[in-house]
């Protein structure tokens, strides 16, 4: 998933002439090689002494975790992680000069990197988007996002990619407020709109793992009193017991398990099957992707009130329910949905204005073209 993301920022780069060298992909890097050659040979002196300050905040983290009731192997891991950090640190600095600009799409342990590199090289600038799981902690592990102010500290900024998103860090660190901005993503513009039909036809499209509480579909569709199709798109760690939890649904409910899919296969669905909405559950979220792409085609949206949802999720592109949903909350926005003007063909061209206007990548990328004064 992570992967096909990068993918498509690489895209959206070379597409609207941002020019850039591909540096450092963790796991797919041509230079992989090279980068644990480089572990190998660091010393304990590079390792330890010279980042002594990095340890000095690992062991404050390792306390909150400890606290939190983490495991031994758990704090192995994190310890082992920061080594392959600081590793990756000093490969970068040993590979590109002074004067460089760096770019981070998700601000995480590379970006934890960059700012290693920052404290020792602070000629360099360093710039990183922030999503959901890099925002608020309780998508980590034990509700904890290590090294989070050390990072915000030496970055030159940072792109929330929701307003929801830059006021949870603006509040969180109000001394580094001023280098906190969001910056939305965008998808390809194209000229489709999905076709409008009368039959009810919901989609999901998410990786189904614990927060996307996809768990939660079978017992609120099962209260619907009208024929709907329910499709999901993706796999993941919990797709198994999805799957046997959609068995017993009754009979005015079909259901179909699309699998994994490719993002052309995904635009290609919505460009030809008519789709009455997606709907979204999640517990918690930045601004997702897969909603962008769904009202490019004028494809409605119910979403759980998460992260920055709200920030797509409008009068004009469909509407909001309780974090903690319940079956009425859902089945209310369902008959308002097809209630409403939004449901229907001018509906969807009116949804797709509402994407162009604030999510296309056309746009947007030449604002983030603007941030990193990339010329």
């Amino acid at each position: 998933m992570e992967d096909s993301l990068i993918q498509k920022e690489i895209s959206n780069f070379k597409e609207f002439n941002i020019t850039f060298e591909l540096g450092y992909e963790i796991g797919n890097s041509k230079d992989i090689n090279e980068y644990k050659i480089v572990y190998q040979k660091l010393n304990f002196y590079q390792l330890y002494i010279q980042h002594y300050y990095m340890w000095i905040i690992a062991m404050n983290e390792v306390f909150i975790y400890l606290k939190r009731g983490c495991s031994l192997a758990f704090i192995r891991d994190f310890l082992a992680s920061l080594k392959n950090t600081i590793s990756r640190a000093v490969y970068i600095q040993n590979k590109w000069t002074e004067n460089t600009k760096f770019y981070s799409y998700f601000f995480d342990d590379v970006a934890l990197s960059l700012a290693i590199l920052k404290r020792k090289k602070s000629q360099i600038n360093i710039f990183s988007r922030t999503h959901g799981f890099e925002t608020y902690d309780e998508q980590a592990p034990f509700k904890h996002i290590p090294f989070q102010a050390f990072k915000i500290k030496y970055f030159d900024a940072i792109l929330p990619v929701s307003n929801q998103g830059a006021n949870h860090l603006r509040h969180l660190f109000p001394l580094y407020k001023d280098k906190i901005n969001s910056l939305y993503l965008g998808t390809n513009s194209h000229s489709y709109i999905n076709p409008f039909a009368n039959d009810v036809h919901i989609v999901t499209c998410a990786y189904v793992r614990k927060v996307k509480r996809l768990y939660l579909m079978p017992e609120l569709l099962k209260s619907l009193d009208i024929k709907v199709t329910w499709s999901h798109i993706g796999e993941g760690d919990d797709f198994e017991e999805l799957k046997n939890s959609s068995k017993n649904l009754p009979d005015n409910i079909k259901v179909q398990f699309l699998g994994n899919q490719l993002a052309s296969q995904i635009m290609e669905f919505y460009k030809h099957t008519p789709i009455t909405c997606i709907v979204s559950l999640s517990s918690s979220e930045g601004l997702p992707l897969s909603m962008m792409e769904a009202i490019s085609f004028g494809i409605p949206i119910i979403s759980t009130d998460v992260g920055g949802c709200s920030e797509i999720v409008t009068n004009s592109t469909g509407f909001l329910i309780p974090k903690n949903v319940n079956t009425n909350d859902f089945i209310d926005a369902l008959k308002q949905l097809l209630q409403s003007n939004i449901n229907s063909i001018q509906g969807r061209n009116s949804v797709k204005s509402f994407w162009q206007s604030q999510f296309s990548a056309e746009k947007n990328y030449i604002k983030l073209k603007n941030k990193m004064d990339l010329r």
